[in-house]
């Protein structure tokens, strides 16, 4: 049988306890994380952090504990606590990580285990797409994607082994985190079994390749807010004319937007998703 399914989407520090409250008993609750060094280096070009310490994001990692306290020190305030252990800071640890004990950490990560039904693995994406459909009783089109969002390749800092050491002992926190639901989501393909993930892989990559085909006529970067170089997708003369293709490559921000005016009710008149 047919069932729709409401979505939402939090883009600031989730406070579950709160936020539960106004959800029905029955929401699932899932979340992505990415390895704590590329979502750092993400992070401080995406946002500018080379204004705030003013450091190129190489010369910062060389010793971004003096760079931290330096910038506390300059100011009234201290930086917001997403200059360290970003990912912990969105699922609701908004206190400073020195004031916390490693146990701590884990008793934080262990209520997140507990919360969450699923969490995503952006290293494992196609796993973890998998896994979600299969949470949810969803169908292969419901979970087809492509990648938007992604910087231009000159823009990606290249990290070396010792640059990516330092960003996990400087976001250990989030190392922590990392690691737990890295773990907890291969038991999970453990579970699901592994032949048959590896049959849904191929029938996952397949699906995408046909509506590539269908709906993507090429790429092009695009000098966009924050000035920086982001990917996007020209679309086929099929793809122009097909509401799926336009929805699947429009920038996550404006999708949000339309769907934050949707869901407002600001319209008297129900607002596409075109």
């Amino acid at each position: 049988m047919f069932k729709w399914v409401n979505i939402t989407k939090r883009f600031f520090p989730s406070h579950f306890a709160e936020f539960s409250t106004a959800m029905p008993p029955d929401t699932t609750y899932i979340t992505i994380l990415r390895h704590p060094s590329t979502q750092y280096e993400s992070l401080y070009n995406y946002y500018k952090w080379k204004n705030v310490f003013h450091v190129t994001f190489q010369d910062f990692v060389k010793n971004p504990k003096m760079y931290y306290l330096k910038k506390n020190r300059q100011t009234s305030s201290a930086p917001r606590h997403s200059f360290r252990n970003p990912s912990l800071y969105d699922l609701g640890l908004t206190t400073p990580i020195e004031g916390l004990k490693e146990d701590e950490i884990y008793e934080k990560v262990k209520s997140l285990d507990e919360e969450f039904h699923l969490v995503l693995i952006m290293e494992y994406i196609e796993e973890s797409i998998i896994l979600l459909k299969d949470l949810m009783c969803w169908s292969w089109d419901d979970v087809l994607y492509f990648q938007t969002n992604s910087r231009a390749t000159n823009e990606v800092q290249g990290m070396t082994q010792e640059v990516i050491q330092r960003l996990i002992e400087w976001n250990e926190g989030d190392w922590i985190l990392y690691r737990h639901f890295n773990e907890t989501l291969w038991t999970k393909v453990e579970h699901y079994g592994k032949e048959r993930m590896k049959e849904d892989i191929a029938t996952l990559r397949r699906k995408i390749n046909e509506k590539t085909t269908k709906c993507i006529a090429g790429t092009k970067h695009v000098t966009e807010l924050k000035q920086i170089t982001i990917k996007r997708f020209q679309l086929t003369p099929a793809g122009s004319k097909s509401s799926e293709c336009q929805r699947m490559v429009r920038p996550a921000l404006k999708y949000l937007s339309t769907l934050n005016a949707k869901m407002s009710g600001k319209s008297k008149r129900s607002i596409s998703l075109n």
